[in-house]
């Protein structure tokens, strides 16, 4: 649980650094982290549910291999079936601080002993969703970002 969100936590201070500084990010480009930090925050939703007592917010088909982080069906279900509004026309900036607050949150949630796991449940798959429509909005402005590093 600690790793997960250590990637995550990573992934979002580089988001900020980038929000603050409109500057190219090193080593990767910003929609590589965005990317990133979907695909982190959708693991962290499925160990989550894994958990004894989750709450069955993603509605994973019976059936579906256990442990739900370790399967990649799992996390392809879950790109399949965002509800997400993708098409929210938020600029990049508001979004990235939207998920710079949601992380804050979300860190706060899981470093409570005894938290309840239906709130950090919500929290991430919130994250989740942010991830998504912010991977989504640099990639749809791709051509107008000079923030390629490839």
């Amino acid at each position: 649980m600690t790793s997960i969100l250590a990637n995550i936590a990573r992934k979002v201070d580089r988001i900020e650094q980038y929000k603050l500084t409109s500057a190219k990010l090193e080593g990767e480009s910003i929609l590589d982290t965005a990317v990133d930090l979907f695909v982190y925050s959708a693991k962290y939703v499925l160990f989550l549910s894994e958990q004894p007592d989750s709450p069955n917010f993603l509605q994973l088909p019976a059936g579906s291999p256990r442990p739900l982080s370790d399967h990649t069906t799992n996390f392809d279900w879950q790109v399949d079936n965002m509800t997400t509004a993708s098409d929210e026309n938020g600029e990049i900036a508001e979004i990235s601080s939207k998920i710079i607050l949601q992380f804050e949150e979300l860190h706060s949630a899981a470093s409570v002993p005894n938290a309840r796991l239906d709130d950090r449940v919500k929290l991430a798959l919130q994250l989740r969703d942010m991830a998504f429509t912010l991977a989504f909005g640099i990639y749809k402005l791709r051509p107008y970002l000079i923030d390629s590093v490839r």
